[in-house]
């Protein structure tokens, strides 16, 4: 591994630049698929072949499940009945196990109030829960995108949102929602701030200009008054800076959160003052992978390893996965991992008492974000638990840029015994449930 010192401006920051094959970060997490034999025993004359390391993360029973439930749900789309008998969803419910999963409504878009509602943050601040999500008026990172906040003292029941950054159409800026931090003081925000510009070239579409986006930290000491605290916490000038989670507690007091800073990287706040920038620590290339926006989730296993998944943009319908045994300070590269995943933003933690989860749509079709499932790992490596959340069908009632079906960007909080999941609802509504962790 080779380390590299480098100066920021124009404010200062670390940049740990790191060098690892992908394989060292499959033997790192000790999931490494071994090879089956040497290229030679397995060639193809004239065939170029390859041996790519991918991590095997879900157990035996979960990946047979999965795989009954893709391929139920895949002939009952093609109208392809197994028996005279077989009804179709209907037969869904036995092929993985429902968890009681209390749903409510938060907001729901309309024509009036705005019908894009996505990137859902959830965090506890003065012994009340907080949800902050993106409001658009009816397409995707359009000008006018605001941020709405509202509250909730059981996470069922919430308050009308009150806008944390309103819009500012006229000056054709768009604001996305990406990270709610609460402490003893004060809520933060971060927001991804950036200009939209209609592209003459393309009717009806709209390109974002790279060199304005930046990520400016908001803060509240009441949870409805918002003052902008921070401006440009991550600004990279002309190249591209993003996040998409709120930092998180690692060892020794540290706080990271996986990111994008013209490449993938991992902010780290290693005195957990969020106001100030992170050092930017650089994630090695991953092989034939894509992570534009630096969407990731992490989670720590019991012997403190840390692991982080990425969010795939080269349609491998897959999720990459990587790992940092120093507390965040140096990451391995990415590989393939075996789970299913739609190409959408997915949520990983760990319960009060260890456990890992990941929250996650587990479905190998590009962009079918029909269901919502939760998976658990004991060990922190192998997922041997999974449970449906929601699948209920859902279509979009006003159609948009970048707009999608379905269950779409979960985030979750922990809190005890419960556990608040909130999530956009065909990227127009945003919706919170509660999950009871004692019938777990």
């Amino acid at each position: 591994m080779t380390t590299r010192w480098q100066e920021e401006t124009p404010v200062t920051r670390r940049v740990v630049v790191q060098t690892v094959t992908a394989a060292a970060g499959g033997l790192a997490l000790g999931l490494l698929d071994s090879p089956t034999g040497h290229a030679a025993d397995t060639r193809i004359p004239g065939v170029h072949v390859e041996n790519v390391p991918r991590a095997r993360m879900l157990g035996p029973d979960v990946r047979r499940t999965l795989q009954r439930l893709h391929m139920r749900q895949a002939m009952t789309e093609a109208s392809c009945l197994m028996t005279y008998e077989d009804q179709g969803y209907r037969a869904e419910a036995a092929l993985v196990d429902r968890l009681p999963f209390q749903r409510r409504p938060v907001f729901r878009g309309s024509r009036q109030t705005g019908n894009y509602q996505h990137h859902a943050q959830v965090a506890r601040f003065k012994g009340r829960y907080y949800l902050a999500w993106s409001n658009g008026l009816a397409d995707e990172e359009a000008p006018g995108q605001q941020i709405l906040v509202a509250s909730s003292a059981d996470g069922l029941a919430w308050s009308e949102p009150v806008p944390a950054v309103p819009r500012q159409a006229q000056d054709g800026l768009v604001h996305n929602c990406v990270g709610l931090l609460g402490t003893d003081a004060e809520l933060f925000l971060f927001c991804w701030t950036e200009l939209a510009i209609r592209d003459a070239r393309l009717p009806g579409m709209r390109r974002i200009d790279a060199a304005s986006k930046r990520v400016d930290l908001y803060a509240s000491a009441d949870g409805n008054t918002w003052q902008l605290r921070t401006p440009r916490l991550l600004d990279p000038g002309k190249d591209h800076a993003a996040m998409f989670e709120a930092p998180r507690p690692a060892a020794g007091g540290a706080l990271l959160c996986g990111g994008s800073h013209n490449g993938p990287v991992v902010f780290r706040w290693n005195n957990a003052d969020v106001t100030r920038p992170p050092d930017v620590v650089s994630v090695p290339p991953a092989a034939e992978a894509s992570f534009p926006y630096g969407e990731a989730t992490w989670y720590r296993a019991p012997d403190g390893l840390l692991v982080m998944f990425w969010r795939d943009e080269a349609q491998s319908v897959r999720l990459y996965v990587n790992s940092s045994a120093d507390g965040g300070k140096t990451w391995t590269a990415p590989i393939l991992s075996d789970i299913p995943n739609s190409m959408q933003r997915v949520f990983a933690g760990n319960l009060a008492d260890g456990r890992a989860f990941l929250i996650n749509d587990a479905n190998p079709r590009l962009l079918d974000r029909r269901q919502l499932t939760l998976a658990l790992s004991k060990d922190g490596r192998v997922f041997d638990r999974i449970y449906m959340l929601v699948d209920d069908p859902v279509r979009q009632r006003f159609p948009g840029l970048l707009k999608a079906h379905g269950w779409q960007y979960p985030c979750a909080l922990v809190d005890g015994e419960r556990m608040l999941i909130a999530y956009s609802v065909n990227k127009e509504d945003i919706e919170c449930g509660v999950v009871d962790l004692a019938r777990l």
